[in-house]
């Protein structure tokens, strides 16, 4: 068998009558037996027997006694000082077969810790991450014998020997409120710690710093980068539009869609940093393909990151809210800031009616003369089917154009009510004589501007016929 720390090798030697053991006078020495643990001489010093047949000497393992092949004992009694005689003080002899111990070993070795390690990856971890720590032994230990580690965030660990071996791993799992910018173990406490032969760990307990602690490229802090961030960044501010002003009325309408709009997203007191991601949010999540940018340096100096959303990126039409939040490198998601909320409306109204004149009868015969054109004329706009809305724009055009002073009407809900606006047109109004085709368009109140309704077509003729000759 093997015989670990603290036990004790005994030796039991037989007289054929009882002796009787002195000290050495003063220094106390006692008989005893020399021995050869590995290459160590060792003694096994009497404890026993005294003024009997039978003398008993012991040898207690100490911390390094090692010997793997069979110590090999003394066949004689060393008196070191001492005297044995029998009860009437005659000597006898001390020698005796040597005996056999080939298959007497020592292992006075306890075993030491010498790393900590891991093989995740460098890099920011969340909670709910999962990272394998692993401590090595000195020598192997038993299945099932276990530490308890405590992590620099305040996590302990339970690591365990799975099979008879140098290695003990645990999982360490990350739990919301850790953190820590360089991970490590910061202390350890032996559970049931047992090398093969049984002896217990050298150090049971120990903290960083302490004599017997794995230090330098024997630590996780040391040899790896790894990052423990528990905490969300926080919002960021609202997206901004850069370069135009076309959500400047609440509104995006067919024309300002056709070029994308840039939104600056500036990262405000967020704590964004080089790694950390900035997305941008529709409605309050991802677009069908995500906008997220991964922060640079340059970007951190600028304070903001800017994003081009294409009328493709907006979908359908409707009110569209925007906003963004920061993901650290972790994978910590950080909070939506404030929003830029418009209304996407690139359906353009209808045409509306042809205009008709009203309270006169002047251009019946589909001519005005001068006459009829020193008094001005209403025109009246049917807004029919053109799906004009209070808010909107209705405009009366000649010959497919504006007016020199344009006419327009802003429509309000009595113009919705009564369907219709009127129109005064002057002979100035008209231009110079020739015919005029007058017809009107309505623009909604995002700036869709509709097709040309039917024309009211007549000639204005001011210029009377010269005198007969």
């Amino acid at each position: 068998r093997t015989y670990t720390l603290g036990e004790a090798l005994q030796f039991v030697v037989s007289f054929s009558e009882s002796m009787l053991v002195t000290p050495q006078t003063g220094t106390g020495n006692v008989p005893r037996i020399a021995l050869v643990i590995g290459s160590n001489t060792r003694h096994a010093q009497y404890v026993a027997g005294n003024e009997t047949p039978v003398l008993v000497f012991d040898y207690v393992i100490q911390a390094g006694d090692l010997d793997t092949n069979g110590i090999v004992v003394s066949n004689a009694i060393s008196l070191n000082g001492a005297t044995i005689t029998d009860l009437a003080g005659n000597t006898g002899g001390l020698t005796f077969p040597q005996p056999a111990t080939t298959t007497v070993l020592v292992d006075g070795v306890a075993p030491a810790l010498t790393r900590f390690s891991t093989t995740k990856p460098n890099g920011s971890y969340r909670a709910g991450e999962s990272i394998t720590i692993t401590a090595t032994m000195s020598k192997d230990v038993r299945a099932g014998s276990t530490l308890e580690i405590t992590m620099d965030t305040g996590a302990i660990v339970l690591v365990t020997a799975t099979t008879v071996g140098r290695t003990m791993s645990g999982i360490y799992v990350v739990a919301a409120g850790e953190n820590s910018p360089d991970l490590d173990v910061v202390g350890y406490r032996d559970v049931n710690v047992l090398d093969v032969a049984g002896n217990p760990l050298g150090l049971p307990e120990a903290a960083i710093g302490d004599p017997g602690f794995p230090v330098g490229g024997n630590t996780i802090g040391a040899v790896k980068a790894i990052v423990i961030d528990t905490i969300a960044p926080t919002a960021p501010n609202a997206p901004t539009e850069q370069g135009s002003n076309k959500l400047a009325d609440g509104f995006l309408n067919a024309a300002e869609a056709a070029t994308s709009t840039i939104l600056r997203v500036a990262f405000g007191s967020s704590g964004a940093a080089v790694g950390d991601r900035v997305e941008l949010l529709i409605g309050g999540v991802s677009f069908s393909t995500p906008k997220t940018l991964t922060l640079v340096a340059g970007d951190i100096t600028n304070g903001h990151v800017d994003f081009a959303v294409s009328t493709a990126d907006l979908g359908a039409d409707g009110i569209k809210s925007l906003t963004a939040r920061v993901t650290d490198r972790a994978g910590n998601v950080g909070v939506a800031g404030p929003a830029i909320t418009f209304t996407k409306d690139t359906s353009a109204p209808s045409a509306p009616n042809a205009p008709t004149e009203q309270g006169s009868n002047t251009l019946a015969d589909n001519l005005l003369n001068a006459a009829e054109a020193a008094t001005g004329t209403t025109f009246r706009v049917g807004l029919g089917t053109s799906g004009a809305a209070a808010g909107g724009t209705v405009e009366l055009l000649i010959n497919g154009g504006s007016f020199s002073v344009p006419k327009r009407s802003v429509l309000t809900d009595a113009d919705i009510t009564i369907g219709y606006v009127e129109f005064s047109v002057s002979a100035a109004d008209l231009g110079g004589d020739g015919s005029k085709s007058l017809t009107a368009r309505v623009a909604d109140e995002s700036g869709n501007v509709g097709p040309a309704g039917g024309a009211r077509t007549f000639t204005l003729d001011t210029i009377a016929p010269a005198a007969p000759t």
